[in-house]
């Protein structure tokens, strides 16, 4: 119980911790992003402006002289109509720069910014006008090869992720020990109540074996009939609360003891035994058992096997009417060996399902009919758990009854 208590706990908090590094780091990652794109920006917009300001022309716009020293911006110039008229480093211009966006330049007279990729590799680039008045005389036009751009945006999303793992990792460990920390001060208040309820009903089976012994020693008297009655109440009652502390014991000794994972059992074998020993009692509840038991050996000592078979179905001659039809099945699925014990009863609502293995629990008032405390679902849970094991129970598909599904490593 405590042992998922920390798991969940330690994926909540794990998760929680996980989720504000990723926002973390995600907004980290589009600041960097952000900051380089504007380095760039500025720069190519610096290129430009100096390339303005230096910028001269013959009266005809058949020469323009443009600055070359612009560190790994480049700079061209371009006619109105889209003609190259300078390219200091020699660069494939038309290639880089596409001549529709120099013409809406020109015709429009503002500046545009696009990035263009060109045999693989992506290059920002500023067109800006040259106005003499009103009319556009040329078309300067600045940019950079985004490669180291590209490069340092990798590193920093690589970097980022690798962060992520480490504090993913980091965060599960400091997270497990958080919820055993937080867990710790529950898990005391458990033992020291298991240590009573285990104490107590330690103490309690001699006054209720006293009142046993003389209720059956008043019910061989001749006793009148009232009183025979009353006895008779008295010993059923003592003999549940026996039943009771006897299976309160068995809990406390299950959760004390280490499980030994090297016994093979064949899961089939002791169910069908414990079909057959259990024939007298099915037959008085006039239950039709189906078996279909495959073979399959499991990691739990035979007892505890024939304990999980008796419990679940003494829960079925329990909560279910006469005449009801249960089948029984056996079976390897991956890892686990199943056993599956199904009947036709009234099922249990699906609030019930979720605390049917819970200690006193007896499901809803259709499946309620004897005296019984709902201890037997309990001992299924706690034994097939000890041995690494785990149950379900679930509504049957066929529209009414309740599917009890029990798990245990094959051995």
């Amino acid at each position: 119980m405590f042992s998922d208590a920390r798991r969940q706990l330690t994926v909540i908090y794990a998760s929680a911790g996980v989720i504000l590094f990723g926002l973390l780091a995600v907004g980290i990652y589009f600041v960097l992003v952000a900051a380089l794109d504007r380095e760039i920006d500025v720069e190519i917009e610096h290129v430009l402006d100096e390339g303005i300001d230096l910028v001269s022309f013959d009266p005809q716009g058949t020469r323009l002289d443009v600055p070359t020293a612009f560190g790994p911006a480049f700079l061209f110039g371009f006619t109105p109509e889209g003609t190259l008229i300078s390219n200091p480093r020699d660069l494939p211009a038309f290639r880089v720069v596409p001549s529709t966006a120099v013409s809406a330049a020109a015709s429009t007279g503002e500046g545009v910014q696009l990035t263009r990729t060109v045999d693989g590799e992506r290059f920002r680039l500023h067109l800006e006008p040259v106005m003499r008045g009103d009319t556009a005389v040329a078309v300067l036009v600045a940019g950079r090869s985004l490669s180291r751009r590209d490069s340092e945006v990798r590193l920093i999303a690589t970097t980022l992720a690798g962060s992520a793992v480490v504090w993913a990792l980091l965060a599960s460990a400091v997270a497990y020990v958080v919820a055993g920390r937080a867990l710790r001060p529950m898990r005391q208040a458990y033992a020291r109540q298991e240590a009573f309820v285990a104490g107590a009903a330690h103490e309690l089976r001699s006054p209720i074996g006293v009142i046993r012994a003389a209720s059956e020693v008043g019910l061989r008297g001749e006793a009148p009939p009232e009183t025979q009655a009353l006895l008779r109440e008295i010993n059923d009652v003592a003999t549940d609360a026996s039943t009771l502390v006897d299976t309160l014991l068995d809990l406390a000794r299950l959760r004390q003891e280490a499980a030994d994972f090297r016994t093979s059992s064949p899961l089939a074998e002791v169910v069908a035994r414990e079909l057959s020993r259990m024939e007298l009692l099915l037959n008085e509840h006039d239950v039709r058992v189906v078996d279909d038991l495959g073979a399959v050996n499991v990691r739990a000592p035979e007892a505890e096997i024939g304990r999980i078979t008796r419990a679940i179905l003494e829960n079925v001659i329990e909560h279910t009417p006469r005449g009801t039809v249960v089948i029984v099945r056996t079976r390897q699925a991956g890892a686990w060996g199943e056993l599956v014990i199904e009947d036709n009863g009234p099922g249990l609502a699906p609030d019930d399902l979720e605390t049917v293995f819970a200690p006193f629990t007896r499901g809803d008032e259709a499946r309620r009919r004897g005296r019984r405390v709902g201890m037997g679902l309990a001992i299924v849970q706690t034994v097939t758990e000890h041995y690494g094991g785990h149950v379900r129970a679930r509504n049957s598909e066929r529209g009414s009854g309740l599917v009890l599904e029990v798990h245990l490593p094959v051995a």
